[in-house]
């Protein structure tokens, strides 16, 4: 797979067999989800250190979502699972997939065991919220109760987990206008800034410890009871931007920056390597990835045929940048389009920088080219050149590539009916959302 179809190997979901029903009704949902291996390896990136494919033979939910009670003063969340689960590991070795000398790394699931009979998993999420308003700020106070019951465990019984939490979202946003601010060069008339702090507070406690369970699904099974204060500022730049008679108002600039600090995150081999980010997810915080960080992201659209965007994220315990990026993406009207772009990985002391562009010829001939170099290995790792052809109803394309990091060299031939080609564009392409689309 990873040879032959990369792009089904990286970007597609495992090869297995899938039946899903559903049946909504205003706030209650009734799902049934059989899930099937249908291979005896593995098909996909994401399950290429687990070696196994996740059975559900089946999975029955009942979900409700935003029931309102006590006179609307009260939100209710609920959704609870009975699975019957199996590890279907992979029959062939990774030397057999055509690996050499490789160890896989530390998988996300699995990581306790994984056991080739079936366990049977219930699980019941409750969750309340009850939306406050001291002074001018908006808030949400919540808590959640969760109960997990397994038939079978690492330890060879069955085990309960009971969970409890609480938390409080405050958020407020304030803003400022410029009338005077003008600039030809940065396109600028009017400039608004608006600014939105942002402070979480969760904690949480279990009774049975997720290294003593099997580890089917990360927001399920990997769950840590943990006590975390986030704290965000999100700002945003606007100004109008057109022709006269036809400006719009457009978010030129974005900058967020967050710091996430964890009382008591876990010491197991689940959130190896302990160096790298750490991420809070506000919609289910009881599944964050608990390392003190502080991450950033900003995006300017310099024009609207340019945008410069960068990330960064900073492991505070061990005062280690984890990752960073930055890059500068141009549309030159309908014709050329490049990106040139620098990440930095810790963990893998990568220093990547990627550029690709992409030129349209004529109405039917299209060029890409892409490279990208590791300055942190010293070593070319890959470059891909294309030549795409479009016809009335399927375009073809001819690449050649060279892949340092797996050795591969090659010719690649492919057809593509005409809405494929659009939905499914290759990997050197280049896309531009639209600067004035505020959705």
């Amino acid at each position: 797979m990873e040879e032959y179809f990369p792009r089904e190997f990286y970007d597609n979901q495992p090869y297995d067999g899938v039946a899903y029903l559903k049946r909504q009704e205003d706030t209650e949902a009734f799902t049934f989800l059989l899930n099937a291996d249908t291979n005896r390896f593995v098909t996909t990136s994401d399950q290429q250190q687990e070696q196994f494919d996740t059975e559900r033979l089946p999975e029955i939910g009942y979900h409700r979502i935003g029931d309102s009670f006590a006179d609307d003063q009260l939100t209710f969340f609920s959704d609870s699972t009975v699975d019957r689960l199996r590890f279907d590991k992979s029959h062939f070795s990774l030397t057999d997939q055509g690996f050499i000398t490789v160890t896989p790394g530390l998988p996300s699931q699995g990581y306790t065991g994984t056991r080739s009979e079936p366990v049977y998993r219930g699980d019941t999420r409750q969750e309340v919220d009850w939306p406050v308003q001291p002074r001018s700020n908006q808030g949400r106070a919540y808590a959640l109760g969760r109960l997990t019951a397994y038939s079978d465990s690492p330890e060879d019984d069955g085990k309960q987990r009971v969970y409890g939490a609480a938390g409080v979202r405050f958020t407020t946003d304030f803003w400022k206008v410029d009338d005077t601010a003008q600039s030809d060069l940065f396109d600028l008339n009017r400039v608004r800034h608006v600014i939105e702090p942002e402070v979480n507070l969760f904690t949480s406690g279990e009774s049975v410890d997720r290294s003593q369970l099997y580890i089917y699904d990360e927001n399920v099974d990997g769950i840590s009871d943990i006590s975390v204060a986030d704290i965000a500022l999100h700002q945003r730049w606007e100004t109008y931007r057109g022709t006269p008679g036809r400006q719009q108002s457009v978010t030129f600039l974005s900058w967020n920056v967050s710091a996430d600090m964890y009382s008591n995150p876990p010491k197991d081999p689940g959130l190896a390597p302990n160096y790298f980010r750490g991420v809070y997810f506000p919609s289910d915080p009881e599944a964050s990835i608990p390392r003190d960080s502080i991450n950033s992201d900003l995006t300017w659209l310099v024009s609207d045929a340019a945008a410069l965007l960068a990330d960064e994220s900073t492991n505070v315990d061990h005062g280690k940048l984890a990752t960073a990026s930055v890059g500068m993406a141009v549309k030159d009207y309908d014709r050329l389009a490049y990106y040139l772009g620098l990440r930095y990985i810790d963990p893998l002391d990568s220093d990547l920088a990627t550029f690709a562009v992409q030129y349209q010829l004529t109405a039917k001939y299209t060029m890409e080219f892409s490279q990208s170099y590791d300055f942190g290995q010293n070593k070319d790792t890959s470059s891909e050149f294309t030549l795409r052809r479009r016809f009335d109803v399927l375009t073809a394309a001819i690449s050649v590539y060279h892949d340092s990091t797996t050795g591969d060299s090659g010719v690649r031939f492919n057809l593509y009916p005409q809405d494929l080609a659009r939905a499914t564009p290759p990997r050197t392409s280049i896309h531009f959302l639209d600067p004035t689309d505020h959705g």
